[in-house]
């Protein structure tokens, strides 16, 4: 901010640009600040979005009850990795797939 008023103090110093073209743009600045203060104000008061969740236990099909690691394929099928083997829930249930070998 200090260099943007030194420029301006230079400018009224030195006559470089006519009043009211001057005034016109501290004021367009101003206008600016305070549009993006009111704009982030706003965002602030905006409510945190909620995020739903579903657990799945072995009732519910999934294989073993420690998971691993779950991926999302291009099908929007999530795959669960499990001590037991992968899960697969297509959306409405989970399907055991396969299971470890050893």
């Amino acid at each position: 901010m200090i260099p943007l008023m030194f420029v301006f103090m230079k400018i009224m110093k030195n006559r470089l640009v006519p009043m009211n073209i001057l005034r016109f743009w501290i004021t367009l600045v101003f206008i600016c600040f305070a549009l993006n203060s009111g704009i982030q104000h706003a965002n602030a008061k905006l409510p945190p979005k909620m995020i739903d969740f579903e657990n799945f236990t072995t009732k519910d099909g999934l294989s073993n009850p420690v998971v691993y690691d779950i991926v999302q394929d291009r099908n929007d099928f999530l795959w669960f990795a499990t001590g037991n083997g992968l899960s697969k829930f297509d959306g409405y249930g989970l399907m055991h797939v396969c299971s470890t070998n050893g």
